[in-house]
């Protein structure tokens, strides 16, 4: 029913639009131009997490912070914590960028 809309809520949902979105991806493909995405995406993990605490914090939103967004949020940042743990233990693999040793062990001249 977009035609009961009034003035107000389109403007509202034009800010939606330019100032959540549109901003976003600014934002976005900013951070992506300076840091590598693997960092990045980080980010987009943690959105419940900022979005949970500014949704308290705001007054004019009036939102109660229940025990089942707080395990969400805790949840949330666990995830991302094991994610991230995971990702440098895999770049603690040490690779060796010189050949291989013939079966002898004795470097070739």
């Amino acid at each position: 029913n977009l035609h009961l809309l009034d003035v107000i809520e389109w403007l509202g949902v034009a800010w939606l639009g330019v100032a959540c979105v549109g901003v976003t991806y600014v934002l976005w493909f900013s951070g992506l131009k300076e840091i590598d995405s693997s960092r990045v995406v980080v980010f987009v993990y943690m959105e419940p997490i900022f979005a949970g605490i500014l949704t308290f914090l705001i007054p004019a939103l009036d939102e109660q912070l229940t025990w089942f967004s707080i395990i969400g949020m805790v949840l949330c940042f666990l995830g991302v914590t094991l994610a991230q743990h995971e990702r440098k233990q895999k770049q603690h693999v040490i690779t060796s960028k010189e050949p291989a040793l013939p079966s002898g062990g004795d470097p070739v001249p």
